[in-house]
């Protein structure tokens, strides 16, 4: 499974990130509290409002590991809601009834 990550708020040892992902029956979007530490110490530097993220877990047969990919482009949330308008608007002329993001 992958989630789509945007991240709302940085603390001390966590972020705050909306994350959506495609299920059997549409969308879902779940905000999650994430532990610093779970991310690569070379990543650290992208843990700031506005940057949006990949997240991916791989099984290797004893424990679970987060794959993050991070992409650099910095968005405010309310260019971010502004562009899930605007994508919502579109769909809904176009007749589709779910969107993306």
């Amino acid at each position: 499974m992958e989630w789509n990550g945007f991240i709302d708020e940085v603390e001390k040892n966590t972020f705050f990130a909306r994350l959506t992902t495609e299920e059997r029956y549409g969308w879902n979007e779940e905000v999650w509290e994430i532990y610093k530490s779970s991310i690569d110490k070379k990543d650290l530097k992208y843990i700031i409002p506005g940057i949006i993220f990949t997240l991916t877990f791989v099984d290797n047969g004893k424990k679970i590991k987060p794959i993050f990919k991070f992409y650099t482009e910095k968005w405010t949330k309310e260019e971010l809601d502004d562009a899930k308008k605007e994508a919502e608007q579109i769909m809904k002329e176009l007749g589709w009834n779910e969107i993306l993001i």
